[in-house]
């Protein structure tokens, strides 16, 4: 065969041609060839007034000859729909009109349908190894009848470290042409055809012989530029607020019982509700407030755990430790009775839908309270109040604040000191010590009228 670098080398991209109707419709050939309506991958593109070739190597990149890539913008035409470039990635190596690392990857603006991407070469091709070439470029020397997909076959005959080439043209084994840069060749290995060449040059006269570029030889570089982009980091970074609201801390309780979580989350959203018993999963939950039946403890110290996971991945939790006695043998926890909304009387934790059971010390009476944050606001007749690391709903008009929120105290908790919300009544059994938060409403409220 002749020696390439003896061969005038063809730039070969050409003038963007007027094209009517469906890509594939001449019925004459490249170099031997005939149209190709197989491979729906390898797509017409065109950029800054030249077109090529170019194949999909994924839902949204095309791969091409670095020579094809005149400017960032322009089209790309497969599956018989035109997709808008958004921008083009030449590989670093690639020097002006050479052959070696004439590679350009071309993001398109939104993601190719209908069409599945090639699947590219990973290993290296070898020498006699039959090709599959594909292109839209003239069918001989001058013609200028190029801009139709058309496809030929022929044998790899020289193979270098970064590129191989095809020599002659005529009937059953063709060759390329001008404006077949940035096409594909392809090879099939183990019944399944990959891309293993990007078409770079060829000689003159058309059919002498053409040269790829390896696929193989640029495969990190392919592998760097094709990995998806990054998850952006989500907006919320903040934990659920969780709380066990029943049983209360240290309580002391039979082998079975019922253990009430409550939580909320202010900007994803909850996702789970989780109980965790001595360090095992005990049940999990989708929506607030949760309760977990348990039987069976042995006697003795335990901890309960509620993980609480928004819909950002976010984890809250609440861990109390209780002291279960008796015979594990026992009955378990009795049926529940339907828990009150907002503002019911209770006396216990599981009276209530939010599984918050608040103490009015200033008029001696519970009702239902619920957590509160800015996207969940209190109901109409009650506002919200901070109660340690919580937020929770109290009745009544909203009294002024000793200490307002102003541009110079931006970190100001607008709440008066011994003014306390939201509590959880911890479970009473016979012969424990009732621990209950007390939420000292009306008294505040004197407080602030003297």
């Amino acid at each position: 065969m002749r020696n390439l670098s003896l061969i005038a080398i063809l730039l070969l991209p050409a003038c963007a041609p007027e094209l009517e109707g469906e890509l594939g419709g001449r019925a004459s050939a490249i170099m031997f060839g005939q149209t190709d309506q197989g491979h729906a991958a390898v797509g017409l593109l065109s950029l800054g007034g030249t077109t090529c070739g170019g194949t999909l190597v994924s839902a949204d990149a095309v791969l091409t000859a670095a020579r094809c890539v005149g400017a960032s913008s322009g089209s790309f035409v497969a599956g018989g729909y035109s997709y808008p470039v958004s921008k083009t990635l030449i590989h670093p190596a690639w020097v002006t009109n050479a052959v070696n690392y004439d590679f350009a990857l071309v993001s398109l603006a939104q993601a190719v349908t209908g069409v599945t991407p090639a699947t590219i070469a990973k290993t290296a091709p070898k020498k006699g190894d039959a090709v599959t070439i594909v292109g839209f470029g003239e069918t001989a020397s001058g013609l200028n009848d190029g801009g139709y997909r058309r496809v030929t076959t022929n044998v790899i005959s020289d193979l270098q470290s970064l590129t191989f080439s095809f020599s002659g043209a005529k009937a059953g084994s063709g060759n390329i042409c001008t404006g077949d840069a940035g096409g594909a060749s392809f090879r099939t290995e183990g019944g399944v055809e990959q891309l293993v060449g990007v078409h770079s040059a060829g000689s003159e006269p058309c059919g002498v012989a053409g040269l790829d570029g390896r696929v193989d030889a640029v495969q990190g570089w392919l592998e760097l530029n094709l990995k998806p982009a990054p998850s952006p980091t989500p907006t919320d970074q903040q934990p659920p607020t969780v709380l066990i609201s029943e049983p209360g801390a240290g309580a002391q309780l039979g082998p079975s019982f019922t253990v009430w979580v409550t939580a909320i989350d202010g900007e994803s959203g909850l996702a789970s509700i989780k109980l965790v018993v001595d360090g095992q999963e005990r049940g999990v939950k989708a929506a607030s407030p949760a309760t977990f039946d348990l039987a069976g403890l042995k006697s003795g110290e335990h901890t309960l755990r509620a993980d609480a996971t928004d819909s950002a991945g976010n984890v809250g939790s609440s861990e109390v430790k209780v002291i279960v006695e008796g015979d594990a043998s026992g009955p378990g926890p009795g049926p529940t009775p339907i828990p009150g909304g907002f503002g019911a009387s209770c006396s216990a934790a599981k009276d209530c839908a939010s599984g918050l059971c608040a103490t009015d010390s200033g008029a001696a009476t519970k009702y239902c309270t619920q957590l509160c944050n800015q996207l969940h606001p209190c109901p109409e007749g009650s506002h919200c109040l901070a109660s340690g690391k919580m937020y929770l709903c109290a009745l009544g008009e909203e009294p002024p604040a000793t200490n307002p929120v102003t541009p110079s105290n931006p970190n100001a908790r607008p709440t008066e000191a011994g003014l306390q919300c939201a509590l959880a009544e911890a479970p009473r059994p016979e012969g424990a010590l009732p621990l209950l938060l007390v939420l000292a409403l009306l008294a505040a409220r004197r407080r602030r009228a003297r």
